[in-house]
């Protein structure tokens, strides 16, 4: 066992406080995960330690619960119908070495999840964390891929928070490929299990856009809006332009299932030697910003 997974599973705390801000920015470490947070609020935690659900689907990498404005959570993890869903997470059905399929990503199956390192802390007006993961295939064990992902989040404005996601897959073994599902479908890539309200609607682009069974091409980014207790609230998923897997095809379900960014589809696509780095914006908003607001925060986000 390594010093940083050592230093992973004894339980600790580190608080970080960023002055100057109406409510201070924090990032609490514990044996799990890492909690971001705004004063006494809530933003999000993400999970270090492994974790199963039915004594299987173990994952680990990913973010559970996410909050919205007002300390309620918005997402779910191993829901009876979907038990390898979890939170906000990003997982591949196909994951293949030299055009042989070695481990099931999304259903956990013939992969492990080895927490690497981890730090967190605030900083330029916002706080994070930064992680690193191994993807390690279990039937003939070799690692498979280095995972290192960025999570920063910002201050609420009125009415809105906004989270970053930077994430780096880097290939350990030759000709490492990903693909999605092996269907129509294709569902792999980014994804989010969201608590569905009855009248959850989805936009995108100033559309509203319908959902299929299979993908749907829409614009770079999309909104989730509906009620919770009788309020609204929404949240606003961006893809950076310069994202490897860049997509504008976005699988949406109004009931019992999780909405993707898919990329790259039903085929497989292999690595490079530098990988790829995925970045996505959350914006976790009161439901009630509209089109030509987040098509601003869009252009905004695009510029960087």
């Amino acid at each position: 066992m390594t010093k940083a997974v050592l230093v992973l599973c004894c339980l600790c705390a580190v608080l970080t406080l960023l002055p100057g801000c109406r409510h201070q920015m924090a990032a609490l470490q514990t044996a799990e995960g890492v909690e971001l947070r705004e004063g006494d609020k809530r933003i999000l935690f993400y999970r270090t330690r492994p974790l199963k659900m039915e004594d299987k689907y173990e994952r680990a990498g990913y973010v559970h619960p996410l909050y919205d404005l007002n300390g309620n959570v918005m997402t779910e993890d191993g829901p009876a119908d979907h038990p390898y869903h979890r939170g906000i997470f990003w997982a591949w059905h196909q994951v293949a070495s030299r055009g042989v399929l070695v481990a099931d990503g999304w259903m956990s199956e013939g992969v492990a999840f080895v927490p690497l390192s981890v730090k967190c802390g605030a900083g330029r007006g916002s706080t994070f964390l930064s992680a690193g993961m191994l993807w390690r295939a279990t039937a003939a064990p070799h690692d498979l891929l280095r995972e290192h992902v960025i999570i920063r989040a910002y201050p609420a404005k009125k009415g809105y928070r906004i989270v970053d996601f930077d994430i780096s897959l880097v290939p350990l073994t030759d000709s490492l490929a990903l693909g999605g599902a092996d269907d129509v479908k294709g569902y792999g890539g980014f994804c989010l299990r969201l608590l569905l309200p009855p009248d959850i609607s989805f936009w995108s682009c100033g559309q509203e856009v319908e959902a299929q069974e299979a993908a749907v091409a829409a614009g770079p980014w999309m909104d989730f809006s509906g009620s919770h207790e009788g309020m609204r609230r929404g949240l606003t998923v961006f893809c950076h332009p310069g994202s490897t897997g860049a997509s504008q095809n976005w699988i949406l379900r109004k009931r019992k299932s999780m909405q993707n960014v898919v990329f790259p589809g039903r085929h497989p696509k292999m690595l490079p030697p530098q990988g790829w780095r995925m970045r996505y914006r959350l914006i976790v908003h009161n439901g009630e910003m509209t089109q030509v607001e987040l098509e601003e925060l869009y252009r905004l986000y695009n510029k960087r």
